[in-house]
């Protein structure tokens, strides 16, 4: 009978610390960036994955919630130039994490 109470309390206080535990969010992308290096966006697909971007971005603000957002009052120009000056510097990159590197810097801005 101890052994019995013994592993429910085990298994109610995992519980509860699991239930505290902040949830892990999934990132999922689709269109042409999902799909694409910054190669091919330069070379193939300049205004849908200047469409892909701008839509990304807004995304990961959207995804934020309530928090801090990467520069919303930034002009779509100036987000398309600082991921063109990533893809220069990392063509392999994924556009993906091309614009999360531009994101993330212009969050802790």
């Amino acid at each position: 009978m101890v052994r019995i109470v013994a592993c429910t309390l085990s298994t109610v206080c995992l519980l509860v610390v699991a239930a505290k535990a902040e949830p892990t969010a999934v990132r999922i992308t689709f269109g042409f960036g999902s799909i694409s290096t910054c190669t091919k966006w330069q070379h193939e697909g300049l205004t849908q994955g200047k469409n892909w971007i701008l839509g990304y971005w807004s995304g990961r603000n959207a995804e934020k919630g309530g928090a801090p957002k990467a520069a919303t009052a930034l002009d779509d120009n100036t987000i398309i130039k600082e991921v063109t000056l990533i893809c220069n510097a990392e063509p392999s990159l994924s556009m993906a994490t091309a614009v999360d590197k531009v994101y993330e810097r212009f969050l802790g801005e």
